[in-house]
């Protein structure tokens, strides 16, 4: 881990890995706390990445939810409401697709 800044202390309990500690006023006037490091790039990344595995399983799940539906109502002979789970997968699908495409797109070009 790197050196803190000024004013901040190194700790192991801290996510950032640093606390802020109250600078003296001649130091930095009217600055008060001082919050840890932030890196806009790399949150983006990590931010990135969730949102694709997030999308992802929410598309397998989608589909493994639908054939189970469309087992478990041809074992139960409710055939009737096939077609309406149909429409909506159908409907859900694309969106979703598009959406999970995009996402993983975005995180493969931060991953560069």
């Amino acid at each position: 881990m790197s050196e803190p800044a000024e004013g901040l202390i190194s700790s192991d309990d801290h996510p950032l890995g640093y606390v802020a500690t109250k600078l003296p006023p001649s130091a930095n006037e009217g600055a008060g706390y001082q919050p840890g490091k932030f890196d806009p790039k790399a949150h983006e990344a990590k931010t990135a990445r969730t949102l694709a595995f997030v999308l992802v399983w929410m598309l397998a799940g989608s589909f493994v939810l639908h054939e189970l539906l469309i087992v478990l109502m041809t074992f139960h002979n409710k055939t009737e409401a096939i077609p309406t789970l149909e429409h909506t997968f159908n409907q859900w699908l694309p969106v979703l697709a598009g959406l999970v495409g995009t996402a993983v797109g975005f995180y493969l070009k931060e991953r560069k």
